[in-house]
């Protein structure tokens, strides 16, 4: 990934902090937890173990901070994220950019968005940070929709979404993402004035949405670049503890569950003047890290807010104070989220004691399927054990909306015993890292959970084969595909006729037994398929029969291989079946979930020919292009002159409604008039025209039929018209082509004669 470049060029009169997180590591990058920096308290303030951290301030309002050793890291998310908070004052700042090598520039500004120097703090998030934690960079700030640089979002739910609703408003969804609550950060990321600010975020039915707003230092609505990171409620980083300030003006309160977070109990949160907060994290131990560091983040207003302290509260506690601004730099009440991180020791050292894992599960992961309709899967149980043995435990988080982790005893030894409710969670894969902590110096332990959930699809029909042609006798393959396997299959149908219709069809089921054998049984001519009807095992010999079909038990079979059997029947139509028809097929599974009816060819049964205008066919018979050239043929014992209509219709079903219905009026043997019936199907008007041979083209919602490419030919008694069509993807599934051809008296009525899968 480039730099992103452009800056304020001033000079340096204050002091800056900044914090950079990055939790795991990569192909080529330095392995590390956590880094921060502030140039007040280096003694305390400062760490980075990857290497040295050094500043330069090169203008007013323009600092570049190098965390030295860390870089990108390949895959998703691989560039980070960062996040950037004002301190000490009504200043604000931003990040302009960062490099490969995390050289971060940030920008600060006074109220009326003149550059301005200013305290900060900055964090930074990366891939390999073992949490359920999502981030983007939204670096298209114009666009209605779109989807941010993979490189720079990371979301284990799934993918990263951006609404632009109207100036300065942008809606992120994360698919998937655990939570309705948590915390989030928002920093503008640019070369110009403009901030942003949290207005509110949550669990929108299986998707994550965080609604971001930006303005210019006025508080007018403006588009901006920003970064957004979530920590969804449940997950844990240890070390860490968030809050959200819901009540702008109560004099103390405790933290709303959900959106708050802290080791030991939820924060507790104060008033002590105009916009000025103090919030209490119990259970963050300050010296674990150098002194940890603060990050906030307005709500709903056009103001700011910013870190101004945070300091230990014995031991075991942290306190930090907040300051609010409006756009003018004076105090002012505002709602706010809140980060604060301590984090404990990053490495283990010779005398640290380590839990180990032992039988039941892998070291450090606990799998999990489960496939939707099916038996919840079973919980799981790690063991764990640790010298000396009376080490106190905790786990984090106990509950995750699908997880629950409980422990069986509170010192060791004991098992972390782990369960997963699927309800409710999206497809695919979720997963959350549970920390179990212990006392007295013992290193934390995580366990990584992951959930693969798959869809219980049904089954589907495939193909027919031949697809197209004419026939009194033929062998004809049906194929069908499972994504459980073959042997899922309960039962597969197929039915001849010129409409989905089993009444006076050649109606065929067959039953599995095996992967070459089973029942195949033929409908009767009233189309009850409760019986009673004829049925014959398949491999085997002998004749099923109606009035429209025989099927031939020699030369007829099912193969299985894989998720696909093919179903192959020696077919034999009467004379009085005769007339163009529609291969109708489907297929249901063991846990009843059924395809439903999939027109996949047609076919032509010979009979004598009709006096006036009939449709003869057209090629090619079956497709699974959206954009083909297709030839229509009709034909009249009276000459190709008497025809005085030509009707198209695609469509599943005969309905001029939401289908490509087209009619051709011939003038001569080699022109005419080509219409386009309306999406509402109606016949009379009003449509669009074009002229053949010509140029243009007409449309509605369902195709487009292009002059280029088309052409009519009257000869002798047939009627021949080639038209270039394309299928909207909108169309999509399998579609039948309907003909119909007329005089002034007397039409043919629609026949069916050939089908197209719209992709």
């Amino acid at each position: 990934m480039t730099i992103r470049t452009c800056r304020w060029l001033t000079g340096m009169t204050r002091l800056v902090c900044l914090l950079a997180v990055s939790l795991g590591s990569g192909a080529g990058a330095q392995a590390q937890e956590l880094a921060y920096y502030w140039t007040g308290d280096t003694s305390i303030h400062s760490f980075n173990p990857a290497g040295v951290t050094t500043l330069t301030h090169t203008a007013t309002g323009v600092y570049s901070v190098n965390f030295a050793g860390n870089q990108f890291v390949a895959g998703n998310g691989g560039d980070g994220n960062i996040q950037n908070t004002a301190y000490g004052g009504s200043e604000y700042c931003k990040v302009e950019e960062w490099s490969s090598a995390y050289v971060v520039t940030v920008l600060c500004f006074n109220t009326a968005g003149v550059p301005a120097d200013s305290l900060f703090t900055i964090t930074l998030l990366q891939i390999a940070n073992k949490q359920n934690i999502a981030y983007a960079w939204v670096d298209d700030k114009t666009s209605s929709t779109s989807t941010p640089l993979a490189a720079a979002a990371l979301n284990p739910g799934g993918g990263v979404t951006v609404t632009h609703s109207s100036p300065g408003n942008y809606a992120v969804t994360f698919a998937g993402l655990n939570g309705n609550g948590g915390t989030v950060q928002v920093t503008a990321f640019g070369a110009d004035n403009v901030s942003c600010n949290i207005i509110n975020w949550g669990l929108d039915t299986a998707y994550f949405t965080a609604n971001v707003g930006c303005t210019d230092p006025l508080g007018v609505k403006a588009d901006s670049q920003f970064d957004i990171a979530v920590i969804p409620a449940g997950v844990v980083m240890a070390g860490a503890a968030f809050a959200y300030a819901k009540e702008d003006s109560t004099s103390s309160y405790t933290a709303e569950a959900g959106f708050s977070y802290a080791p030991g109990y939820l924060p507790t949160l104060t008033h002590t003047s105009q916009g000025n907060f103090t919030v209490t994290f119990p259970g963050l131990n300050p010296s674990s890290r150098n002194g940890g560091n603060v990050l906030a983040t307005s709500k709903s207003s056009p103001g700011r807010c910013s870190a101004n302290s945070w300091v230990s509260q014995g031991s075991t506690s942290i306190v930090a104070n907040v300051l609010c601004f409006d756009t003018s730099g004076n105090p002012a009440d505002a709602e706010f989220t809140i980060l604060s991180l301590a984090p404990q020791s990053l490495t283990t050292n010779a005398s640290t004691v380590n839990f180990s894992y032992q039988a039941g599960t892998n070291a450090s992961t606990v799998n999990f399927s489960y496939q939707a309709g099916g038996a919840q899967p079973a919980g799981q149980s790690v063991a764990l054990s640790a010298l000396p043995a009376d080490v106190t435990l905790t786990v984090d988080p106990p509950s995750v909306r699908w997880v629950t982790a409980t422990l069986s005893a509170a010192s060791m030894p004991a098992n972390l015993n782990i369960s997963v409710n699927p309800a409710g969670r999206p497809s695919g894969l979720s997963s959350v890292t549970l920390t179990v902590h212990g006392s007295g110096g013992v290193a934390d332990v995580s366990v990584k959970v992951n959930l693969n959930i798959t869809l219980n699809l049904p089954p589907t029909p495939v193909s027919a084969t031949p697809a197209a042609g004419s026939a009194t006798q033929q062998s004809f393959a049906f194929a069908f595909s499972d994504p459980n396997g073959y042997a899922d299959f309960q039962v597969v149908d197929v039915v001849i006729n010129n409409v989905l219709d089993g009444r006076h069809a050649c109606y065929a089921a067959f039953t599995p037994s095996g992967a070459g054998s089973g029942s195949l049984y033929l409908v009767d001519d009233g189309g009850d398929a409760g019986g009673p009807y004829p049925g014959m095992l398949l491999p085997g010999s002998g004749t099923v029969s109606n009035s429209q079909c025989s099927i031939s038990g020699s030369g007829s079979g099912v193969s299985s291989s894989g998720n696909t059997p093919t179903l192959t029947l020696a077919i034999t139509f009467t004379g009085s079946f005769s007339g163009n028809k529609v291969f109708y097929m489907s297929a249901e599974d063991k846990a009843m979930n059924n395809s439903g009816w999939q027109a996949l060819g047609t076919w032509n049964v010979p009979g004598s020919t009709p006096a006036g205008p009939s449709v003869s066919g057209m090629s090619p018979g079956r497709n699974t292009s959206s954009t083909q050239s297709y030839t229509f043929t009709f034909s009249d014992t009276n000459g190709f002159q008497d025809i005085t209509i030509a009707n198209v219709l695609i469509n599943t079903a005969i309905d001029g409604r939401h289908a490509c219905y087209l009619a051709f009026a011939p003038a001569t043997g080699t022109a005419g008039t080509l219409y386009l019936v309306d999406d509402a199907g109606d016949a009379a008007g009003p449509y669009q025209s074009l002229t053949l041979p010509g140029s243009g083209s007409v449309s509605n919602s369902q195709c487009t039929i292009t002059a280029v490419g088309g052409s009519v030919l009257g000869s002798g008694n047939t009627l021949t018209l080639i038209l270039s069509i394309t299928l909207n993807h909108s169309f999509t599934g399998n579609q039948i082509f309907f003909a119909a051809a007329g005089n002034n008296t007397v039409n043919s009525g629609w026949q069916s004669v050939g089908s197209v899968g719209v992709p």
